[in-house]
């Protein structure tokens, strides 16, 4: 169930901050007719403007957020600077707090830089007094002359590592290229305080899936956390065109429509766990029977491709013959998994009593690939078994 935070910000004092601050430029760009570079202008006469899911995100006070960000899409800062800077300033100066502390997690010490950039400008901006320290090679801070209030950057590494108070809130930074225990560890530090912690960054699977499957976990009610997709072209100080943006329009009529919208548009579209990632069935599958939307036939057998795995994904595809056409009904794709899991979850497949052939990887020769052989047995009915050195 997802919590809601019993202290942030009221979006009246979010509004009377930002106002504060100078209106963002539009970017420079070249007159196509005369070649003459063009300085951009301010975009608005004041304030900082937060489109969309932008706004929302650092308006809602839930406790857990993700924060899915388009290429250029700000996550940087509306998920990750933004959210210390206003917790900082209503709880120091409408609150009277002075010791709260704050984290930037990242894969390594680099990865959280970007956001306390961010963070020192909108503190400059604002004319809050405070202390950038940049030491190279190591975490960076920011302290505050007046109180006890520090925010720190740490790498995914040092979090099972601290044993300081406790912390008020935490951001992990590009979250998709740390491993899933960063988040889970960022939680516990601020079990103590009732904290909150904001994960960001696109959808680079780098540690696994978790991320984006972590995303479509979050996007349904009743979720532990709340998922916000934050568009490329929300972000209208890089694309003031927004959706228009000739950028945008020009990115979407050359990439696969899963890749933009997960690129640009902050939106894991599909599965993440897939075997083909870039097969979308809204695009590239026909079904067999397409008014039942399937291509499974319970009057044919099926034959099992298996690729079983240890230290990357176990892959299993089911497939049905028809004539020279082989139909995929169905696959398994799961990190993180072992034989005798994959084995509990194929045999609980309507097509599972089907099943007379399972092809292998040569990984099958090994104790982990041979159980997989039983999963036939399982469901009822006996398999034979062969091995592939594809």
């Amino acid at each position: 169930m997802t919590e809601r935070l019993a202290d942030w910000p009221t979006e009246a004092f979010i509004d009377y901050i930002l106002a504060k601050h100078p209106a963002p430029k539009r970017p420079d760009y070249v007159n196509m007719e005369t070649g003459e570079v063009i300085i951009g202008e301010p975009m608005w006469e004041s304030g900082i403007r937060l489109q969309g899911n932008q706004r929302r995100l650092v308006v809602e006070p839930w406790r857990f957020k993700q924060a899915g960000g388009g290429i250029r899409g700000g996550k940087s800062f509306t998920g990750g600077a933004m959210p210390i800077y206003l917790d900082y300033c209503w709880r120091r100066y409408h609150r009277g707090v002075i010791d709260d502390l704050w984290g930037v997690i990242g894969d390594t010490y680099t990865m959280a830089e970007e956001e306390m950039r961010h963070l020192d400008r909108l503190l400059t901006e604002a004319g809050l007094e405070h202390g950038f320290h940049t030491p190279d090679g190591k975490p960076w801070s920011i302290s505050f002359p007046d109180s006890d209030c520090e925010v720190r950057t740490l790498s995914a590494g040092d979090v099972t590592k601290i044993a300081s108070r406790a912390y008020r809130g935490m951001v992990v930074a590009e979250a998709a290229q740390t491993v899933e225990e960063t988040w889970t560890n960022a939680q516990g530090r601020v079990s103590q305080t009732r904290g909150w912690v904001v994960m960001e960054g696109t959808f680079e699977a780098r540690k696994g899936p978790w991320y984006a499957l972590k995303a479509l976990d979050w996007m349904k009610e009743g979720a532990e956390g709340v998922y916000y997709s934050l568009a490329s072209w929300e972000n209208l100080v890089v694309f003031p065109g927004g959706r228009d943006d000739p950028e945008i329009v020009e990115r979407e009529k050359n990439l696969p429509p899963e890749v933009f919208w997960e690129r640009y548009g902050g939106m894991p579209s599909k599965r993440s766990d897939l075997v083909m990632r870039y097969a979308d069935e809204k695009y590239q599958v026909k079904w067999r029977y397409p008014r039942l939307r399937t291509s499974y036939d319970p009057d044919f057998p099926v034959i099992l491709f298996s690729d079983p795995a240890i230290n990357h994904a176990y892959a299993t595809w089911a497939v049905q013959p028809d004539g020279p056409i082989l139909w995929v009904i169905d696959s398994v794709y799961r990190w993180g998994r072992s034989a005798q899991e994959i084995i509990d979850e194929c045999t609980a497949k309507p097509w599972a009593r089907n099943v007379h052939l399972a092809v292998m990887d040569f990984a099958a020769r090994q104790p982990r690939g041979r159980r997989s052989s039983n999963s036939g047995r399982r469901a009822g009915t006996r398999i034979s078994a062969s091995k592939s050195k594809s």
